[in-house]
C-alpha cells in the first residue's frame, strides 16, 4: 500500500509539473529564452513521470518474482519513510542550488536520491549520480542553451 501511495504521489507531482510547465510556456517573458522556465519544468517533470512509471513496473515485477520464489505475497519495499527522505533531499537541493551552484548540488541530489531509492552501493550511487549530473548539464547547458546557476 505504501508503495502505491508513493508512486501515486510522485505521479501527481510530476503531472502538476508538466501542467505548470505547459502553462508557463504561454506566459510572455521580458527576455525570451528558447527553452524558458516552462519547457525546463516540462522536461524535468516529464522525465520524473517516466522514471516513476518505469520504476513501478520494475519493482512490481521484481516483487512478483520474489513472491513466486518464496510462495508468499509481495512485500512493499518503498515505504513512507523513503518518501520523507526524498522530500528532504528535494528541499535541500532547492536550497543548495543558489548557494553552491547547479553542478555540485545536482551531483549530491542524484547520489542521495539513488541511495535512498534502493541503490545500496555508495560506489554505484556516486558513479550514476555523476553520470546523470553530466548528462543533465550537457542537455540543458549545451543543447538547450539554458544558463544554469
Amino acid at each position: 500500500m505504501a508503495f502505491r501511495i508513493e508512486v501515486l504521489s510522485l505521479l501527481i507531482l510530476a503531472s502538476l509539473g508538466i501542467y505548470d510547465g505547459i502553462r508557463m510556456t504561454k506566459v510572455p517573458l521580458p527576455n525570451p529564452d528558447p527553452v524558458g522556465p516552462g519547457w525546463y519544468l516540462f522536461i524535468v517533470s516529464g522525465m520524473l513521470f517516466l522514471s516513476v512509471v518505469f520504476y513501478s513496473f520494475i519493482e512490481n515485477s521484481r516483487q512478483k518474482r520474489v513472491a513466486r520464489a518464496e510462495k508468499k505475497p509481495p512485500a512493499l519495499s518503498f515505504s513512507i519513510n523513503t518518501l520523507g527522505w526524498m522530500l528532504i533531499v528535494l528541499v535541500g537541493y532547492t536550497l543548495a542550488v543558489p548557494r553552491i551552484g547547479y553542478t555540485p548540488a545536482t551531483a549530491f541530489f542524484f547520489v542521495l536520491t539513488l541511495h535512498i531509492s534502493g541503490v545500496r552501493s555508495w560506489r554505484k550511487s556516486i558513479l550514476w549520480g555523476l553520470v546523470f549530473t553530466v548528462v543533465f548539464k550537457l542537455l540543458f547547458s549545451e543543447l538547450a542553451g539554458v544558463n544554469l546557476p
